[in-house]
């Protein structure tokens, strides 16, 4: 078939000649949604994130159970996917882009003044408590050893002031517990 007539195929129909293995129909799902994937990729903004969209994409769209959609629009079944897209989006987010954050290497050598050996050592220690969260300790790094503001921290990680301001708080609280420490904030 062309790709005139398959772009005249309910995505219903589409997806279900594209399980049973017809690649062309498969190609004309994926154009139907690649202004989205193309959006979502850009937010993602990492290389592969187009390609991971895709091939994610295209595992569901082997593996989604049509007899769900049988008695529903197609609006019922696009809407769907769309879901699809954003929910793996997020995920993709989470792994990848999240991720690099958490990659952020305590590196005390970019302090102005020395510190000493046991200082690092000990710094290091209480960053790296089991008890503090990845977020936690990302905003103690940025704030305490990269020297940014409260506001400069929530503007890179997208939160408000106060919740960098909270988790700082509920941070250090965490430290003070592990040392012995009973005084509050």
């Amino acid at each position: 078939m062309s790709n005139e007539i398959y772009g005249q195929i309910p995505l219903y129909n589409l997806i279900e000649l594209s399980q049973s293995g017809d690649r062309d129909a498969l190609l004309e799902v994926i154009n139907k949604f690649k202004p989205l994937i193309l959006k979502l990729s850009r937010k993602l903004s990492y290389e592969e994130s187009e390609t991971d969209l895709i091939i994610l994409f295209i595992q569901m769209v082997q593996s989604l159970k049509l007899n769900k959609f049988a008695n529903v629009s197609e609006g019922a079944l696009v809407n769907y996917l769309f879901i699809f897209f954003k929910n793996k989006s997020v995920d993709l987010f989470r792994k990848f882009v999240l991720k690099k954050t958490e990659e952020l290497e305590l590196n005390l050598d970019i302090l102005q003044y020395n510190i000493d050996i046991d200082t690092q050592l000990f710094v290091g220690e209480l960053l790296n408590l089991t008890t503090l969260t990845a977020h936690q300790r990302l905003i103690l790094k940025k704030s305490y050893i990269l020297e940014y503001s409260d506001i400069e921290i929530a503007k890179t990680l997208n939160i408000s002031r106060q919740a960098v301001n909270r988790t700082k708080n509920r941070a250090i609280q965490t430290i003070r517990e592990y040392l012995g420490l009973s005084i509050q904030l």
